[in-house]
C-alpha cells in the first residue's frame, strides 16, 4: 500500500504541489482574516476607550418614542436637571453633558458639504486645563 502510495505521489508531482499550495493559500487567507478582523476590533475597542477616558460611569436617555417638545426646545430624557442632580451627588468629581447628532454645514451657496451620514457632530467639553481629552489640539484654542 505504501509502495502505491509513493508511486502514486512520485507520477503525479505537479498535483501534489497544487494541493500543497492550496492548502498553503488557504491557512494563509483564514490567518490573514483573523489578524486583519482582531486588528480592526482593538482599533474600534481603543477609540472607544479614548471617548470614555477619565469616564467612571455614564448614563444614557433611552426614548420609548419620540422625542417631546416643550417650549418650542426639543427635549429628552436627560436633561440640565438630571446633570444637576448627579452633579449633587457625593462623590461625583465632574460631570459632561454630551450632545451627539448630526450638523450639516453650507458652503458661500449655501449648499450643504459632505454627505448627510459623514455629517456626525458632538459639543467640545473642555475640563480641567480648559481642554477636551477626546479632542487634542496641536494649536489654537477650542470653540467657544
Amino acid at each position: 500500500m505504501f509502495r502505491t502510495a509513493l508511486r502514486n505521489v512520485l507520477a503525479h508531482k505537479a498535483r501534489l504541489m497544487m494541493t500543497a499550495l492550496a492548502v498553503l493559500l488557504g491557512v494563509a487567507f483564514v490567518s490573514g482574516t483573523l489578524v486583519f478582523s482582531d486588528t480592526v476590533g482593538e482599533a474600534v475597542k481603543k477609540a472607544s476607550a479614548k471617548s470614555f477616558q477619565d469616564v467612571a460611569v455614564s448614563v444614557q436617555a433611552t426614548s420609548d418614542g419620540p422625542p417631546q417638545e416643550e417650549n418650542g426646545h426639543r427635549s429628552t430624557a436627560l436633561d440640565d436637571k438630571l446633570a444637576d442632580r448627579v452633579r449633587a451627588l457625593p462623590g461625583v468629581a465632574a460631570v459632561h453633558a454630551d450632545v451627539s447628532g448630526r450638523a450639516t454645514i453650507a458652503d458661500k451657496d449655501n449648499q450643504p458639504i459632505g454627505n448627510d451620514w459623514q455629517n456626525v457632530a458632538t459639543n467640545y467639553q473642555p475640563g480641567a486645563g480648559g481642554k477636551d481629552s477626546r479632542y487634542p489640539l496641536v494649536r489654537g484654542r477650542g470653540p467657544a
